[in-house]
């Protein structure tokens, strides 16, 4: 049951972020971009990286 706790807090802040991302709605940010994908990618690595450093 713990390693399931800790694997639902890793992912669902991720899956969070991406679900918002992933709508198609006008007005997100960074789609005119060319870069806006990385951008995203390296803000939810980032994410990722201080979640398992708190872990």
């Amino acid at each position: 049951m713990y390693m399931l706790s800790v694997i639902a807090a890793i992912f669902l802040p991720l899956s969070f972020f991406t679900g918002q991302l992933g709508s198609n709605l006008g007005g997100i940010s960074g789609t005119n971009s060319y870069n806006g994908f990385w951008i995203t990618v390296a803000i939810l690595a980032e994410v990722l990286r201080v979640q398992l450093l708190i872990f």
